[in-house]
């Protein structure tokens, strides 16, 4: 699932205020080393409260309830 049909279920990032830099990070690494970025989104879950997905790269990798 992508970050964008996380959203369209209603999903919602959690920003702590470190993503503003992670394009400037990607755009000074040396070509060499591969860039990963996790990010973490709160879904709502009906009855069930909320669950948190953790993104891996823009792909959600695990649900947590």
């Amino acid at each position: 699932m992508t970050t964008e049909a996380l959203v369209g279920c209603g999903c919602r990032l959690m920003d702590t205020g470190n993503l503003g830099s992670a394009g400037i990070v990607r755009a000074e690494s040396d070509p060499r080393v591969q860039t990963i970025i996790v990010v973490n989104y709160i879904c709502p879950m009906g009855q069930q409260g909320l669950a948190t997905v953790s993104v891996l790269n823009g792909v959600a990798r695990e649900v947590f309830y």
